[in-house]
């Protein structure tokens, strides 16, 4: 992250036109699991989908689709904390 914060600060000294904004994403996924209930969330911890064989009757209360990948329940919550940061 310092790496990260070292290169969005030279390139906004470089180019003085451009608008940069950071975004704490591991914030964000912390308020998914602080504030599940709220969200709609009813598991923060497993995938929906672990397994070919496994179902997943009910994603939206879903954390994480399969061990790598968030479900669209949760980009959502992660794009609205990132528009509310710029606004």
């Amino acid at each position: 992250n310092k790496e990260l914060a070292t290169i969005l600060i030279n390139f906004g000294r470089a180019n003085n036109d451009a608008t940069i904004y950071a975004f704490d994403a591991f914030n964000a996924l912390q308020c998914i699991d602080f504030q599940k209930n709220l969200l709609g969330f009813l598991n923060v911890q497993d995938a929906c989908y672990p397994s070919p064989t496994a179902t997943c009757d009910n994603i939206f209360s879903f954390k994480f689709w399969d061990d790598y990948h968030f479900t669209t329940h949760s980009h959502n919550v992660i794009a609205g904390k990132a528009i509310q940061s710029i606004f």
